[in-house]
């Protein structure tokens, strides 16, 4: 079954979750498959880009299409012409509001638009079950195909050597943005990757840090910088906490200088606000690392849970009074915590448990390696999606809402 992958044309020294997925997807389709570019400012697009989208799908014939939910739950017009010449899938890596951050009237005229776009698509797939119950809160849409990301192999990380590793490797990283003064080399080293944007909330990691001034550590925040001026604004709260010296801000990594941080990275925080799935975490656990992530998104499932499987002890459903989901509060060791992270008090409070008490590490480090023998590939997810494209051709009259 030939098929085509329509994805938002950006920047590839800069991917984000969403581009690495689509990528990933492509390059283990089971079948022929073509990727075609949509240039455009996804997801406000101009006249003009919605012209050229719409000359893209009219010229793509009758075999299935898949198109990055960025793009087309911004023209739900022109998923409604493709609808009717052709299965047609969207791929929803996030909700256009909670992506973008957007709130009040903008927010609504996103969420109307993607509305119309999911309605009017024979399938919806996302990338975790926490997305999927949140696209039948928000739409009413059922049916959503889910194909959870897969991880490429790694090398196991060996840390720090400061905080349990057995390795020592050098700290000191890239210096690419102002306002950077050297991690310190001996302390625990954290992570956290992703664009510099309200959304992934580093904010909220740089307070909650700012009360383990009396401990080692040293954090490293790389990823692209969309918009300087926020970027600077992060510097410059980091500075005014008096953590000037503990956080390095490398910019966007890719290929080696990517590994080498990886390697000497002993926790991954991910604070972000609005995540379906969250694929730095597996990453960091295909390399043994553990993860803070935040509650009341999609990072909790890749933390190795299921916000919504209700039938077993491995779901997010017991009763948990604090708000905090780790080994204390479900009895069950996990490879890190999801904690409150409009609370940072209690952000504050994990990490300083995990800083502070070697059995926390261990037990972090060992549920972390265990989880990194049982990742999934991309092979699988890319046969999830081929399946429930294949079951559609024919007639489908589309999700049900």
């Amino acid at each position: 079954m030939r098929a085509t992958l329509v994805v938002p044309d950006r920047d590839p020294a800069a991917p984000s979750g969403g581009d690495v997925y689509d990528a990933r997807l492509a390059a283990h389709w089971p079948d022929d498959v073509q990727v075609c570019r949509a240039p455009g400012a996804w997801p406000h697009p101009t006249d003009a880009d919605r012209v050229v989208l719409g000359r893209l799908l009219s010229g793509l014939g009758e075999d299935p299409v898949l198109i990055d939910g960025l793009v087309a739950s911004t023209v739900p017009e022109l998923v409604e012409a493709s609808a009717r010449i052709r299965a047609t899938v969207v791929l929803v890596h996030s909700t256009l509001s909670a992506g973008s951050g957007a709130q009040g009237a903008a927010a609504e005229e996103l969420d109307a638009l993607e509305l119309r776009a999911l309605r009017a698509a024979d399938l919806v797939a996302t990338t975790s079950a926490w997305s999927a119950a949140d696209l039948g809160r928000r739409y009413g849409i059922d049916g959503v195909i889910l194909a959870r990301p897969g991880v490429d192999p790694a090398p196991l990380s060996p840390g720090s050597g400061a905080a349990g590793g057995p390795g020592g490797a050098d700290s000191s990283g890239r210096k690419d943005l102002p306002g950077h003064s050297g991690s310190v080399a001996s302390a625990p080293q954290l992570l956290t990757l992703g664009a510099l944007t309200p959304v992934k909330n580093h904010a909220a990691l740089l307070v909650a840090l700012a009360g383990l001034r009396d401990l080692d550590w040293g954090l490293t925040v790389a990823g692209p910088v969309p918009d300087r001026e926020f970027a600077d604004h992060l510097i410059g709260v980091a500075r005014d906490l008096g953590l000037a010296d503990r956080v390095t801000w490398p910019g966007p990594l890719d290929g080696v200088a990517l590994e080498q941080t990886w390697a000497q990275t002993d926790l991954l925080a991910h604070p972000s606000r609005s995540e379906t799935w969250g694929m730095v975490v597996t990453e960091a656990h295909a390399r043994g690392i553990p993860t803070v992530v935040s509650r009341g998104t999609g990072a909790e499932e890749a933390l190795g849970w299921d916000p919504v499987d209700t039938r077993g002890a491995r779901g997010w459903r017991a009763p948990v009074e604090n708000g905090l989901i780790d080994e204390t509060t479900l009895g069950v060791a996990i490879a890190g915590a999801a904690v409150d992270t409009d609370a940072p008090d209690q952000l504050t409070h994990v990490l300083r448990r995990w800083l502070t008490g070697q059995a926390t590490r261990a037990a972090w480090r060992s549920a972390a390696l265990e989880r990194r023998d049982r990742l999934p590939g991309w092979r699988e997810t890319a046969q999830v999606l081929h399946d429930a494209v294949a079951q559609s051709v024919g007639g489908s009259a589309g999700p049900s809402a």
